[in-house]
């Protein structure tokens, strides 16, 4: 049986609902068609980013001076776009917060 990736998204919700429903690693693996090694996988790297702290930030990028929009792509594959109206620090910690997700 050939094995698809999961995207990062797939990936945090598989490991949210183990967390919520309180699944093992073996329950859960059958449950969502993966391997076992791969939900240690994915543990260890959203531990490693989440550890990263300032680093979580990949890309920010801003469209164009006339366009008062900033661009943020998360090290989870997370994306943000917000007003450069809005508060730095605001849009700061709402990075941090969906970096956990």
């Amino acid at each position: 049986m050939k094995r698809v990736r999961k995207t990062a998204e797939e990936r945090q919700m598989i490991l949210a609902t183990q967390e919520s429903r309180g699944l093992s690693n073996e329950a859960t693996a059958t449950e969502f068609g993966v391997s076992v090694a791969s939900l240690n996988n994915w543990r260890r790297r959203g531990a490693q980013t989440r550890s990263m702290g300032s680093g979580d930030l990949i890309e920010v990028t801003s469209l164009a001076p006339t366009v008062a929009v900033l661009k943020v792509q998360l090290s989870n594959g997370i994306r943000l776009e917000a007003s450069l109206s809005w508060p730095l620090e605001h849009l700061g910690r709402v990075a941090k917060l969906l970096s956990c997700l």
